[in-house]
């Protein structure tokens, strides 16, 4: 079987990182099938050995939809392809190749003011068309394959749900001079509760602050840390942070990757209550270091930290700050849901996440 995958421009953040890790860990449990990988001049070389990799012109969406609709399906004509794999964008249409597209978030359907124009129109017209051309449809959660069959009008049958993974790369960190260099490298303070992710309306940052200001009156000591890209949202968050007398108790780091793994183990407490997320790997990542996990039960959440986490509703500000004062004022809690944590990202791993892809293109090949 010969098995075409567009990886072209995954961005950043939870695309990027299901794009290298199902990758990997395909190719590392598949060694029968031949695979090619449709990427941009943009875009990092992947190097995967006895792989082939096309580098196609970056373009516009409508410069792409022209490009796979007449040279790309030139190419998988060519090739041979049986199937073909979109792990992001949707602009082939045509071609005798089996064809299967990876949807990574529903949110536009519930929370359709959160995006910019262009790419509410790029999705809006893109989405309807690949209900009628594309043959199955992968997707991460129970409610991501609920919505997109509801609002696109596409049989459930035709979704095949499969899970994320925590990235091996978060696990406990044990050595107490690594916890250090990064502890002083972004000046972080000796107790905190940690949050990660672009600072955004739907991760509701605002909620965070509000809960961390309830709790701060009971536990002055520690501090709250975001890691994540600031963007025009911030001026909102840095109103609230005065309006509150909070300035100075927050810590803003920037994005973090390398020693993201040290900063969650480093961490006493994480929150979460984003308003929508199609998995929720943020959560698992910290479970996967040993930090106890506190998040809404929004979207795929509650599918991912199961009963290993205390979740509320988005909103709940009282809720998420007693859950920081009785986890934090209890180290037998604490510990228990750290045990549980580490439990439950036991049920997730690449392997499974790889294996369940690739039955997916023996399904569609016959």
């Amino acid at each position: 079987m010969k098995i075409c995958l567009d990886v072209r421009s995954p961005g950043y953040a939870g695309v990027l990182n299901y794009t290298k890790c199902l990758l990997a860990a395909l190719l590392k449990i598949d060694q029968k099938n031949e695979y090619i990988l449709l990427s941009t001049k943009q875009d990092k070389r992947w190097d995967f050995d006895h792989v082939k990799e096309i580098v196609i012109p970056a373009s516009n969406p409508i410069g792409w939809t022209v490009w796979s609709n007449t040279i790309l399906q030139g190419i998988l004509k060519k090739e041979k392809v049986d199937v073909y794999h979109s792990l992001k964008h949707i602009s082939l249409f045509r071609g005798e190749s089996k064809k299967v597209v990876t949807f990574h978030s529903a949110r536009l359907f519930i929370l359709p003011e959160q995006y910019k124009w262009y790419d509410s129109l790029y999705w809006k017209l893109t989405l309807p068309i690949s209900a009628r051309k594309y043959d199955l449809f992968i997707v991460v959660s129970e409610i991501e394959k609920e919505l997109y069959s509801k609002h696109l009008d596409i049989p459930e049958d035709r979704f095949r749900v499969i899970p994320l993974a925590s990235d091996g790369r978060f696990h406990l960190i044990n050595d107490p001079g690594i916890l250090g260099v990064v502890k002083k490298r972004f000046h972080l303070p000796d107790r905190f509760i940690l949050f990660v992710g672009r600072i955004l309306p739907v991760k509701n940052i605002e909620t965070i602050i509000r809960a961390f200001h309830f709790f701060k009156k009971q536990k002055p000591e520690y501090k709250l840390v975001i890691v994540g890209k600031k963007t025009w949202y911030f001026q909102t968050i840095e109103a609230l942070l005065q309006e509150l007398n909070l300035v100075g108790e927050v810590v803003f780091t920037g994005p973090i990757f390398e020693e993201l793994p040290s900063v969650y183990n480093l961490a006493d407490l994480f929150i979460f209550p984003s308003y929508y997320e199609a998995f929720g790997a943020v959560p698992l990542e910290a479970m996967a270091c040993g930090t106890p996990v506190i998040s809404s039960n929004a979207g795929g959440i509650p599918d991912v930290v199961g009963e290993a986490a205390k979740m509320f509703s988005p909103t709940d500000v009282e809720g998420f700050g007693n859950a920081m004062k009785e986890i934090l004022s209890s180290e037998k809690l604490r510990q228990e849901m750290v045990q549980n944590g580490l439990d439950r990202v036991e049920s997730f791993s690449w392997d499974r996440t790889a294996r369940e892809t690739l039955n997916v293109y023996e399904e569609l090949a016959g």
